[in-house]
């Protein structure tokens, strides 16, 4: 009769815990999350409205360099953070307009952010400031895709294979235990995964510490300062559990050693919302709107902080060497 009993009591345990888990099962998984298929690109195909490359004497111009986080598809391209920096670097700067300049490419490194700086124009529009947007996958490693991939790989989602694959088909209990299984396999692969980023025999982090010097050349040379803003991952918790703090002061670190100003962007980020309200929905979450207001300001802040904005304007370049943008 105890063990019938005990039996039965295990049975409707599991039943109960079958419909639970129904209720509360996560979503199925279906892949990235679909992107704009148009955005706006002006004729330097940047994510930015048009800029003559002359500079009026009352603008000051500040140019963000950055990857897909600062190109800022999935928000509206006057409310990105470069957009949103013109009202609110101006209010320290009476009589003068400020104009930012979106000079952010997709899936681009630090690396290859200060090569296009160079090469594409970015000097002759004559900014003012620079900010750079830095994210902790920036050191990938350019030069060795295949490297780069298979490092890469246990960050990736991995489908219920064997016997898995038949329970989690069958059972929402069973999906709902493996998708937390796969949460946490995958936390610890994307934090050993940015930390190796930043190891100091890794390819890209030397193209990063070179990208670096190599920045704090080319704007020393022309008076022009820069401000290194550290983006937080958006998936981690950004409380006291954060698990890349130490990134962030040593990217931090390495910026001000090439005379470069450094911003961390979690502590503007992490008291202030949800983590569900400062990402795009998706496998790779980026900033939202919310997110890119609040960074904005916090860059605002330190560049008046800096009183960058307040000193007279870069020289413009000499119109006659350049093309301006039809």
């Amino acid at each position: 009769m105890r063990a019938a009993a005990l039996v039965g009591l295990l049975g409707a345990m599991a039943a109960a815990g079958e419909i639970g888990a129904r209720l509360v099962a996560p979503p199925v998984h279906r892949g990235p999350r679909e992107l704009p298929a148009k955005i706006r690109l002006n004729s330097r195909e940047f994510h930015d409205v048009e800029h003559a490359v002359e500079k009026r004497p009352d603008v000051r111009r500040v140019l963000c360099l950055g990857d897909s986080f600062t190109f800022a598809r999935d928000v509206a391209i006057d409310r990105n953070y470069c957009a949103l920096l013109a009202p609110l670097a101006a209010e320290g700067v009476p009589g003068a307009r400020v104009e930012p300049i979106n000079y952010a490419h997709e899936g681009y490194s630090t690396a290859h952010e200060v090569r296009m700086l160079e090469n594409k124009g970015g000097l002759e529009l004559a900014p003012d400031v620079i900010v750079l947007g830095y994210v902790l996958n920036d050191p990938e490693d350019e030069w060795h895709p295949l490297k780069r991939d298979a490092l890469r790989e246990p960050t990736l989602r991995r489908e219920p294979l064997g016997a898995w694959a038949g329970l989690t088909r069958a059972s929402a209990l069973a999906r709902l235990a493996f998708e937390r299984l796969e949460n946490t396999r995958r936390y610890h692969a994307l934090v050993a995964y940015y930390h190796r980023l930043h190891a100091d025999d890794h390819p890209g982090w030397q193209q990063c510490r070179d990208a670096f010097a190599r920045l704090g050349e080319i704007t020393r040379e022309r008076g022009i300062p820069v401000l290194v803003a550290i983006f937080p991952l958006l998936d981690f918790p950004l409380g006291a559990r954060y698990p890349f703090g130490e990134l962030h002061a040593q990217v931090a670190a390495l910026a001000r050693a090439n005379g470069l100003a450094a911003l961390d962007l979690r502590p503007a980020l992490a008291p202030r919302a949800g983590p569900e309200r400062l990402r795009v929905p998706g496998v790779d979450p980026h900033p939202s709107t919310q997110a890119h207001h609040l960074v904005a300001r916090a860059i605002a802040d330190e560049i008046a902080r800096q009183g960058w904005l307040a000193a007279p304007p870069s020289p413009s370049s000499e119109p006659a060497a350049a093309t301006p943008a039809p």
